[in-house]
């Protein structure tokens, strides 16, 4: 029986995620942090996934308190034969969130699991319980993070809003302080991504980071453990540069979001190390492979600019030039922003 069935027990809500790697989680975090604000007190977030995610362990200080159970499933077998039959589980839950928008997938989770509220985006709503405000509204938007928001308040009945990320401990800034040259102004720079083809070509960043230079700007390298084997070529070519996160082994995630906070600027390929950095709220110039790309993953920030290779009349990374990518970089430098933190 599940536990909201029994008389007094909290209200469970349940969001249907495939599973996350860091960007997905770090991109997807507002809606957890939003979502759980506005859940009505005496409820459960439960997080179902059919993969490993890492809410569970790269991320698990940015959601402590926020996740009060994590489900997994196994691999969805979503045949037509497969779509009907018994709930998989002994349990129903109060609201289930699908997130996704595969129509079969979709399908499954409605039938296969037993829910009293259903709110699914896919057929902008139709598979939804039949009730009104289950449905999510408003107009169709390709931006990922609107149509989780949207999701989410058809599931609670009221709005989602932005909930300000807040470090768990803040030895991370005091880190972050130190790690940074506090006289001069500093642009983050973060040339990795697991696709080789969201990759900003390696000699454009060192020409970027080498224009820095010339103007009494400090290059701050953004590298993950993916990146360690172009340290050495970076450090060759740009030798004032700085690669704070290499002095901190083992470095937490949360050591990138301090020291993105005291960036004056971030340049960013589409990858887990731009949301990250993001989700300092600094300015950014993020670079994405795709303008349909960019269209559903740009960051949401006061201050950025997402460039794509279309915007110019290009079809890959290669289409991005150094003073396409200089001239966005002066544009959010330029723009009405408060400094960063002393």
């Amino acid at each position: 029986m599940s536990p909201s069935a029994r008389s007094g027990s909290p209200r469970e809500f349940v969001v249907f995620s495939g599973g996350e790697i860091i960007g997905d989680g770090m991109f997807k975090l507002p809606f957890v942090r939003a979502l759980r604000a506005a859940m009505p007190e005496n409820s459960r977030l439960v997080w179902m996934t059919t993969g490993d995610t890492v809410y569970r362990t790269l991320l698990k200080d940015l959601t402590e308190g926020l996740v009060d159970e994590y489900l997994r499933l196994p691999p969805l077998r979503v045949g037509y034969r497969d779509l009907l039959g018994p709930p998989v589980l002994d349990r129903q839950f109060d609201t289930l969130m699908d997130t996704q928008h595969k129509i079969r997938r979709t399908l499954w989770l409605r039938n296969r699991l037993s829910s009293r509220t259903f709110v699914s985006g896919s057929l902008r709503g139709f598979l939804s319980s039949p009730l009104s405000k289950a449905r999510p509204a408003g107009p169709p938007t390709a931006h990922l993070l609107d149509r989780l928001f949207r999701i989410g308040e058809a599931a609670v009945g009221a709005p989602l809003k932005p909930v300000p990320l807040v470090l768990p401990d803040t030895r991370w800034d005091e880190t972050a302080r130190s790690l940074l040259d506090p006289e001069r102004p500093c642009v983050g720079l973060v040339p990795g991504s697991g696709d080789p083809k969201k990759r900003w070509p390696l000699e454009r960043f060192v020409a970027l980071a080498r224009g820095l230079v010339r103007i009494g700007m400090q290059p701050v390298f953004v590298l993950g453990p993916q990146e360690a084997g172009i340290a050495a070529t970076l450090r060759e070519q740009v030798p004032e540069a700085l690669f704070p996160l290499e002095q901190v082994p083992g470095a937490d995630p949360c050591l990138t979001i301090a020291l993105a906070r005291r960036l004056h600027a971030t340049v960013a390929n589409d990858s887990g190390g731009s949301h990250l950095v993001a989700a300092a709220g600094r300015p950014m110039v993020c670079l994405f492979r795709s303008a349909n790309v960019r269209d559903k993953y740009a960051p949401r920030l006061e201050v950025v600019r997402a460039l794509a290779p279309q915007d110019f009349g290009k079809t890959d990374m290669g289409g991005l030039t150094v003073r396409h990518v200089e001239e966005a970089l002066f544009a959010v430098l330029g723009a009405a922003a408060p400094p960063p933190p002393a």
